[in-house]
């Protein structure tokens, strides 16, 4: 769908510039030229974000294949216990994961005001990757990090029907993406 989004669009910009130039009038053209290289990276932004969304969804567990290592030469034991590896997993991102529908977000203060609210919808099921902010009065809000709603934030029980899933790297490289509690 973005991709003949893109093709109407360059032709219609293709078909005003050479209106334009039938009608002697050159600083349309600028304007026009300007327009199609905002929509063409709007579309870009759209097809990438989109792209590596639908490579991290999924329902449970997200299993990979850990990196080949070359052979190495076999270590002595250490008493250290700093160097014994870890058993858990890191935590790589937190997703929010929204179903189709509307949404309201906000720009929250650092004490945990509500300052600005912007609506947003989707058409389908779709991920934002967030992080998880506390607020000096105890509230609990999802920043979202990139994309047009950048620096702002799902607050649990305002937002709408949105859900936190926590991607987690266990020690063998495998990632796992686990729901969480949006208000803990």
């Amino acid at each position: 769908m973005p991709v003949a989004l893109l093709v109407v669009l360059v032709v219609a910009a293709v078909l005003a510039i050479v209106l334009l130039e039938f009608r002697g009038e050159k600083g349309g053209r600028r304007i026009i030229a300007a327009l199609v290289i905002l929509a063409l990276a709007g579309v870009t932004a759209y097809i990438l974000l989109e792209t590596q969304g639908q490579s991290e969804r999924g329902s449970g567990s997200i299993a990979t294949s850990p990196p080949a290592t070359p052979s190495l030469p076999t270590a002595t034991p250490s008493s250290d216990p700093s160097a014994i590896p870890s058993s858990e997993p890191t935590i790589v991102r937190y997703e929010a994961a929204l179903p189709p529908g509307g949404y309201t977000l906000f720009r929250v203060t650092a004490d945990g005001r509500l300052r600005g609210e912007r609506s947003a919808s989707f058409d389908r099921a779709s991920m934002a990757p967030v992080d998880r902010v506390e607020a000096s009065n105890g509230l609990v809000h999802w920043r979202t990090v990139v994309g047009a709603l950048a620096g702002l934030s799902y607050v649990p029980g305002r937002s709408g029907p949105f859900e936190i899933r926590e991607v987690l790297r266990w020690p063998d490289g495998t990632v796992e993406a686990r729901l969480i509690d949006p208000g803990s």
